[in-house]
């Protein structure tokens, strides 16, 4: 991705897309290459609207695989916004702006278009107008995650978004390997596709870059539904779990196949149960207790008091018909800890 663009990063689910998406925050944070390609120093917006429980452990996750302890400049909105409200807009532009940052990231599309159609022209639309000011007031590039339709290989919802962005990622999973694909590019040439698997690091997981030649690889000894399975868990279900339901349609495994696998990883200490036995939901094990994320003051959220005890977290706002937030709440934002 080049500076001040639009992009979207989009997949099915489980293709490790937020683990993708914070890792180039990460980088861009810290000003280390992606995976050899050169970044744009500066500070990361990144907009959380789900999987918030496990973001404090795949921070620390890549602080430990890199050896990097200092991210001054990552700031975590962990709630949904609404970009076909215009005051949050017009808030979140003028937040970026100030903080002068880098790269805006948008956990996912469709958890920021509240009361909206994503298949419909008028509201992608607004949407894109919204994230189009972002860019635009901010100097930043802008990246949405978001996913595929069930047939298909493109952004789910409206074509408009589709022919409005100036770069679409794809992420696709076959058997624990992760390929990126960049399917559409402006004005710079396309690169070659990456592979990756996901490696097992502080109780979550970080994406390594692996070669074509060696996707058979892997560092837990896993193989085939094993690892395939592993790979989905530690995607997907944060420190709260996911229900055997849920993972065996991630997965994709065939039901006698997945619950036979299920339980051989339980007994090999890969994946722990942290529901009940007769409700299991399933985590990988290991999961070590939530760190302190830094996150912008927390006067910008009427509903939003104090910073929670366990994470560092912002109490998201009530989700109520008029409590999503208003640009005079989104400014109290604008008047930051840290300058950059």
């Amino acid at each position: 991705m080049s500076a001040f663009t639009l992009a979207v990063l989009y997949g099915r689910p489980g293709t490790a897309k937020s683990f993708i998406a914070i890792s180039m925050a990460v980088a861009v944070v810290t000003g280390r290459p992606w995976f050899g390609r050169p970044v744009r120093r500066g500070p990361v917006l990144y907009v959380a609207g789900e999987g918030t429980v496990g973001l404090a452990q795949r921070q620390r996750a890549w602080q430990e695989a890199s050896g990097v302890s200092d991210l001054r400049g990552l700031y975590w909105l962990p709630f949904a916004v609404n970009l076909l409200e215009p005051n949050w807009g017009q808030g979140l532009a003028e937040l970026a702006a100030d903080m002068n940052a880098a790269l805006v990231i948008i956990d996912t599309l469709a958890r920021s278009m509240v009361g909206g159609d994503e298949n419909r022209s008028a509201d992608m639309t607004r949407a894109i107008e919204a994230l189009d000011e972002i860019r635009r007031k901010s100097g930043a590039t802008v990246e949405i995650v978001h996913h595929t339709p069930k047939e298909g290989e493109t952004p789910r919802g409206h074509s408009a978004l589709e022919g409005a962005v100036d770069t679409a990622i794809l992420l696709k999973r076959s058997k624990g390997v992760f390929t990126l694909t960049t399917e559409k590019q402006k004005d710079i040439p396309q690169v070659e596709p990456l592979l990756f698997k996901l490696d097992r690091w502080a109780g979550s997981c970080v994406p390594v870059q692996i070669a074509a030649n060696s996707i058979a690889a892997n560092a837990f000894g896993l193989v085939g539904v094993e690892l395939t399975l592993r790979d989905v868990v530690g995607s997907n279900a944060g420190s709260d779990g996911l229900p055997a339901t849920r993972l065996l349609s991630l997965s994709g495994i065939p039901e006698r196949s997945f619950y036979r696998t299920s339980k051989a990883l339980d007994r090999r200490g890969v994946i722990g149960n942290v529901g009940s036995r007769a409700k299991p939901r399933w985590v990988l094990a290991h999961e070590e207790p939530h760190e302190s994320l830094p996150t912008l003051p927390n006067a910008a959220m009427g509903a939003a008091t104090s910073l929670t005890a366990n994470g560092g977290f912002l109490e998201p706002p009530l989700r109520g018909s008029d409590s999503v937030g208003t640009n005079q709440e989104l400014g109290q934002f604008l008047d930051l800890e840290e300058k950059f």
